[in-house]
């Protein structure tokens, strides 16, 4: 199992404590949650505050604000799987059991050569 020695978790901790001193000229506030490949957590820390103007610490239980940052996360777990070879990125056939929602909207792209091409989730995760 990896592990983290107590020295590197001080260390860790010193680097994100330093970096959240001044909310108002640094960063409010982070969080960092560690795992080795098998699942394990090797360190979970909070740091500093839930914002700039703000006086509530930051936990481990804080709501976070993520905006599009869904897109980034799900293009990541796509790319997982093409990348063990469990989803193909241009087979425009498997969106209607990937997307069933998708079922009844035709999705299609002209080519430069004229051609009508259905959508792929490489298309659809292009935009």
């Amino acid at each position: 199992m990896s592990k983290i020695s107590n020295k590197g978790i001080q260390e860790i901790k010193n680097i994100l404590d330093d970096a959240t001193s001044d909310p108002t000229t640094g960063v409010p506030g982070l969080f960092v949650s560690i795992t080795n490949n098998k699942g394990d957590d090797l360190i979970t820390y909070t740091s500093g505050y839930t914002g700039a103007d703000a006086t509530e610490k930051l936990s481990k239980d804080s709501i976070f604000w993520l905006a599009s940052c869904t897109k980034l996360i799900t293009t990541i777990a796509v790319l997982q799987l093409v990348e063990k070879g469990q989803l193909p990125l241009d087979d425009a056939d498997q969106l209607d059991s990937i997307l069933p929602e998708l079922d009844s909207i035709q999705i299609a792209t002209l080519n430069d050569d004229g051609n009508i091409s259905l959508s792929s989730l490489r298309r659809i995760g292009s935009h």
